[in-house]
């Protein structure tokens, strides 16, 4: 669209670290008043993992279900073709679907794009001279700061600090990032900016009725008393030792209700104990879904 100036970045891991990515990009299209180009959320259990920004931006383009569509036919009485074979491990969704964006929408401009393609990264694009690219080679190149820095500034964890500053003077048409994961990669003081955060943040809540009924029916099975672990559990060492951490992360959890159910009282207080904030531990159904 003429006269518009777009933000771009590359997705990547699990749905959590998409999130976290989808979030930080929209606090830095806002302050950068710039349009969000916005790709599909891939679920599943075939994750795309990060590898550095041109295997990546391969990986994305590569990674739709164009021309497979035929895999979606084939009996299940006879063995599925080599392509077919992720077919149904994994979807794309749009993050319409999940979350209610209209307040968002509201106050700055999203694109939705229908799969994992840039085309203005493409060689031999016109569009790619039109294009600041910021490829990065490690997960923790580029953090990106609200702030002046001082001379010979380091971070322990990132590469390099990025003003936004810098960003905002270009007149690029297209700025294109690469991974934008982790709740450290925006450093903010602004006010202003902290509070854009605030309220992207706020909006991000999952807003999707199926879910809500599988949620429900979740809620159900498990009774009225149970304590609820997010714990990853889906691939490598996690996958490996899940139940482990699963069991232990409840145990931590109800220790905790156990130990601070009860606050402990100053020497003058006469208020009774808060016995209601101590749950018997052998009410909680010890459930792994």
């Amino acid at each position: 669209m003429p006269n518009q100036r777009y933000l771009a970045y590359l997705p990547h891991s699990g749905f959590h670290n998409q999130r976290i990515a989808f979030e930080n990009a929209l606090v830095l299209a806002r302050i950068l008043n710039r349009t969000l180009l916005v790709p599909p959320v891939r679920l599943g259990n075939q994750p795309i993992r990060y590898v550095h920004f041109d295997h990546l931006h391969r990986f994305l383009s590569l990674s739709g279900k164009d021309g497979l569509m035929h895999c979606s036919q084939v009996s299940q009485d006879v063995a599925l073709p080599q392509e077919c074979l992720d077919f149904f491990s994994f979807t794309h969704v749009s993050w319409q679907w999940l979350v209610n964006l209209s307040s968002v929408e509201a106050e700055q401009r999203l694109v939705y794009q229908a799969d994992f393609t840039y085309p203005w990264l493409d060689p031999t694009s016109a569009l790619e001279n039109d294009t600041l690219i910021l490829r990065d080679n490690g997960t923790y190149d580029y953090r990106f700061v609200d702030y002046d820095l001082p001379p010979a500034m380091q971070h322990h964890k990132y590469t390099s600090l990025v003003p936004i500053s810098t960003l905002s003077s270009s007149d690029a048409p297209i700025i294109q990032l690469g991974t934008l994961f982790g709740s450290s990669r925006l450093h903010l003081r602004n006010r202003t900016n902290v509070a854009i955060r605030t309220r992207i943040r706020e909006r991000m809540t999952l807003s999707n009725p199926i879910l809500f009924d599988v949620a429900e029916v979740a809620k159900a099975a498990l009774g009225k008393l149970y304590l609820g672990a997010h714990v990853r559990v889906g691939d490598g060492s996690f996958k490996d030792f899940g139940p482990r951490n699963a069991r232990l992360k409840l145990m931590l959890s109800s220790d905790f209700f156990t130990l601070h159910g009860n606050p402990p009282r100053n020497s003058g207080s006469t208020s009774p104990p808060c016995e209601h904030l101590t749950p018997p531990s052998h009410l909680f159904r010890h459930t792994f879904i």
